[in-house]
C-alpha cells in the first residue's frame, strides 16, 4: 500500500502535500511499512525515518503553538523536490515562522521557492488567518536574504550565538513580513 495524499494545490510545476499533525498521525498509524514511510518523506537512510518518528512520538504540536508544511512535489513525476510552510504557528498571536529547503542543489537557482512562496505566503495570510510571518536564515545564506527581500520581508536584527549547526552556534538574521505590507501581484 502506497502512501497517497491528495495536494491542498497546486502551481505551473508543483504539487503542495499539506503535513500537519492529523497527516503525521496517519502516517505514523500502523498501516504502512518503513518502506513506504520512508519513500513518502523522500528519505534514503533510515536514520532519517528513525529521527522523525522520535520527533513524531514526544509530539509536533504543544498547547500553544502548531506546525504546517507542504512537501513540495514535481507535478509530472510525484517526486519530492523540498518542503516550505510554517514551523512554528502561534495561532492566538497570528503569527508563525517561515521555513523553506530545496533536497538537492540540481533543484536550485530554478525559481522554484519563488513560485513556492506564492502561494504559501498567500495560504499563511488567508488560510491561517495570520498577521505576522517571521523568517530566520543565517548571515551567509546568499539565495535566502534575496528571497526574504524580493518578497518584501523587512530585516528587524541579528541573533545572536542563535542556531547549531555541527559543533558551531551561528548567528541568525531575521526578518518579518506583516500581512498589510504583502502585496501579492508583486510575488509573481
Amino acid at each position: 500500500m502506497e502512501i497517497l495524499i491528495k495536494p491542498v494545490f497546486s502551481t505551473e510545476r508543483m504539487d503542495f502535500i499539506l503535513m500537519n499533525q492529523s497527516v503525521y498521525d496517519q502516517i505514523f498509524s500502523g498501516k504502512y511499512t518503513d518502506e513506504e514511510q520512508m519513500r513518502f518523506f523522500g528519505f534514503t537512510d533510515p536514520d532519517l525515518l528513525k529521527i522523525e518518528r522520535d520527533r513524531y512520538s514526544i509530539g509536533l504540536t504543544t498547547f500553544n503553538r502548531t506546525f504546517c508544511y507542504f512537501q513540495l512535489r514535481d507535478k509530472t513525476d510525484g517526486k519530492l523536490l523540498g518542503h516550505c510552510g510554517f514551523h512554528t504557528i502561534f495561532p492566538i498571536h497570528q503569527r508563525a515562522e517561515l521555513f523553506y529547503s530545496l533536497l538537492s542543489d540540481e533543484y536550485k537557482q530554478k525559481g522554484l521557492m519563488t513560485e513556492a512562496l506564492v502561494a504559501v505566503l498567500k495560504y499563511g495570510f488567508t488560510t491561517l488567518d495570520l498577521h505576522r510571518i517571521e523568517a530566520l536564515t543565517a548571515t551567509y545564506n546568499k539565495a535566502s536574504l534575496s528571497l526574504l527581500l524580493k518578497f518584501g520581508f523587512l530585516y528587524e536584527g541579528t541573533l545572536r550565538a542563535h542556531y547549531k549547526v555541527g559543533e558551531k552556534l551561528e548567528d541568525s538574521v531575521i526578518f518579518s513580513l506583516i500581512r498589510t505590507e504583502h502585496e501579492p501581484e508583486n510575488d509573481e
